[in-house]
């Protein structure tokens, strides 16, 4: 044929019926270790010797109690509750911050007052929350100069492995962090694929995790 041909014969390699079985049967195995293994994954649970923990101020009330055995049981000296503006029912809230109630719910069931210190957003944070709640921890640990070897930060459930991550690169990684975490009672974690709310949330961490552990690249 001549150079101003219109079409042309070209040979091409398609997938055999064995080869597509081979494809469905990887992508169902890859699918269920996912299943199987996202939860555990994400809900990372790697303690370090520490006498200070950070507690994400928007852990739920069943999550109080636990808190407070593992901070009494250990040599805890000191708790940081970060704290984010609430957004519901402000007007009729007596506290500016999540972190604050936090540390009064704490209180009431009979924790020390004198070894918590709320550090809270001042602003409307509605981005990298979790980043800049560890940024806003690091700046008060240094204007208290305060910067230990090791600290433990409790989580709730699938965040634990993203909030880790953010605080270990908020602090530029010269601390090192442990992670505790507190199971969601909100769904059962092994058959979170059963309710919604477990569907969406480990679904939403997942996404977030590849997110912050990829294309995260903050500016400061």
């Amino acid at each position: 044929m001549g150079k101003f041909a219109i079409f042309r014969k070209k040979e091409r390699w398609s997938t055999t019926w064995l080869g597509k079985v081979l494809i469905l049967t990887l992508f169902i195995i890859l699918a269920w270790l996912f299943v199987k293994n996202s939860y555990s994954f994400l809900a990372q649970n790697s303690p370090v010797n520490s006498e200070i923990m950070i507690m994400e101020g928007f852990l739920p009330d069943f999550a109080m109690q636990e808190v407070m055995k593992i901070f009494n049981e250990g040599d805890y000296k000191l708790m940081i509750i970060t704290g984010k503006k609430v957004i519901k029912g402000a007007t009729l809230f007596p506290y500016e911050n999540d972190g604050q109630f936090t540390a009064a719910i704490l209180g009431r069931l009979g924790f020390d007052r004198d070894k918590i210190r709320v550090v809270a957003l001042e602003d409307d944070i509605r981005k990298d929350r979790t980043w800049y709640s560890a940024l806003a921890v690091k700046n008060w640990m240094e204007q208290n100069d305060l910067m230990p070897a090791e600290i433990n930060l409790v989580s709730l459930g699938c965040h634990c492995r993203r909030s880790r991550f953010l605080f270990e690169k908020a602090f530029h990684h010269k601390i090192e962090f442990g992670i505790i975490a507190i199971e969601d009672k909100s769904y059962y974690p092994s058959t979170w694929w059963s309710t919604s709310y477990g569907f969406k949330n480990v679904l939403e961490e997942t996404i977030a995790w590849v997110y912050a552990r990829f294309f995260f690249y903050p500016g400061h």
